[in-house]
């Protein structure tokens, strides 16, 4: 195998062993390329459905432990670039928080438009989507208030018998359910609330149909559709998928305007910051398949491309930088 995109990977289990001996300078990595290339590598596999587990290592001369030799040296450098670092602190709470909000049909894309503290939007995409924001977020506090709130009120208002066995194991559910992706506060996504939703709609079930209006039943129901379209319409015009395939006949267009032919073996530089726009392109895939020849290569930062060049790649370099 000489590229692991030679191989089936999906739905299997696959231990991706990797060389990180990397330079290391005041406590940080001087060839952050390698780690880089490590996290292009593993977004592939789990792109392709695979379950991953990285092993690396950077030293052990003679086999004795040597603390010059340990990647507890660059573990910040490796966290920051796989983006995988495990805490738990207010960065931590604020994700709860808003897996709780995507319980309620808050949009995933909501939270990464998040500049400070838990609810300050980015202003540029608030004015774009305000509307959006706003009725998102009133559907699902009206949705809090008949089917939690009001309740919960009642309960203690008249001094109702409440299980609160239910109540206890439908939050003990939530929050087991969460729970291992908590400590991977920079790793958000709403498909994780899949079964640790269930707590919360069990618990708005029993709580609404045992002590709220029975009157609210249908209003929450409506409200709860209409959040759920809105949610939805909003993802039709900005989730990942839709995001790829704009920059993917972006980059058809651009590439193929500036290069309508490229010889056998051309190296492409293509400078692109943005780790999710190269998985967009699939790393080398998108180049070969636009011309047709398995023998093209395209990189996207200078590090990559010197690196391939010294190994002896002696193709000819056509560089584009992108509009």
């Amino acid at each position: 195998m000489r590229k692991i995109q030679d191989i089936g990977v999906e739905n299997k289990k696959v231990i991706f062993r990797v060389g990180l001996d990397v330079s290391i300078e005041n406590g940080h990595a001087k060839e952050k390329f390698k780690i880089k290339a490590v996290k292009k590598a593993a977004d592939y596999l789990m792109k392709k459905g695979a379950k991953v587990a990285i092993m690396t290592y950077l030293g052990r001369p003679d086999g004795k432990k040597d603390m010059n030799f340990s990647l507890e040296q660059i573990k910040s450098d490796v966290e920051e670039i796989l983006e995988y670092k495990m805490s738990f602190d207010f960065v931590s709470i604020k994700t709860l928080f808003w897996y709780l909000l995507g319980s309620f049909n808050i949009p995933e894309e909501f939270k990464k438009q998040i500049v400070n503290h838990l609810l300050l939007f980015n202003p540029k995409f608030f004015s774009e989507y305000w509307a959006s924001v706003f009725k998102t977020f009133i559907s699902g506090f009206l949705v809090f208030l008949l089917a939690i709130l009001i309740p919960i009120i009642q309960i203690f208002r008249k001094h109702l018998k409440a299980n609160f066995r239910i109540i206890a194991f439908s939050i003990f559910w939530f929050l087991t359910g969460i729970s291992p992706v908590l400590f991977l506060p920079n790793h958000y996504f709403v498909m994780y609330l899949i079964l640790p939703s269930v707590g919360i709609y069990f618990l708005m079930a029993y709580l609404l149909s045992s002590f709220g209006k029975k009157i609210f039943i249908i209003p929450t129901l409506i409200i709860w559709f209409f959040s759920s379209y809105n949610t939805i319409s909003f993802y039709k015009i900005n989730s990942y998928q839709i995001e790829a395939q704009k920059f993917a006949r972006t980059f058809y267009t651009e590439i193929k305007n500036e290069f309508p032919n490229l010889p056998k073996n051309s190296i492409v530089y293509y400078p692109l910051e943005s780790s999710q726009k190269q998985l967009a392109l699939e790393n080398q895939e998108a180049i070969k398949a636009i011309y047709n020849d398995s023998s093209l290569s395209i990189y996207y930062n200078k590090e990559d491309l010197l690196s391939s060049l010294k190994k002896g790649n002696t193709g000819k370099v056509y560089i584009y930088f992108p509009k």
